[in-house]
């Protein structure tokens, strides 16, 4: 195999996860089950890979709120350190909205001060 067939079979899962993702954030729970059971042999690897907007189905479906999809993936056997880049994503979006209250907070005591 080559390094120009190597891409094609690349940018085909990417495409193939941007499909997945986009009935995903459509809450589209039907397509979402026909997409898999259609591309069964490919799933595994279709879900390990982001799309072209660098976005996993498995952190798509947490960050949709679409916990019945979420489930139905994590049934499929996606993989667990996608679980782990979810925690983390919360932890990093806890983290910056916590900056952010405490720089208002700190903006407001400041001028509070001043005044």
């Amino acid at each position: 195999m080559d390094i120009s067939t190597i891409q094609l079979n690349l940018d085909q899962k990417k495409i193939k996860s941007l499909e997945l993702n986009t009935a995903i954030k459509q809450g589209r729970y039907d397509l979402v089950k026909y997409f898999i059971k259609r591309h069964n042999s490919l799933f595994s690897s279709i879900i390990d890979t982001p799309d072209i907007h660098n976005e996993y189905p498995l952190m798509t479906s947490f960050e949709e709120n679409q916990p019945e999809i979420f489930q139905y993936l994590l049934d499929c056997h996606a993989h667990l350190s996608l679980i782990q880049a979810v925690a983390n994503m919360i932890v990093l979006n806890l983290q910056k909205t916590l900056k952010k209250r405490i720089v208002k907070f700190l903006k407001w005591q400041l001028k509070k001060d001043v005044s």
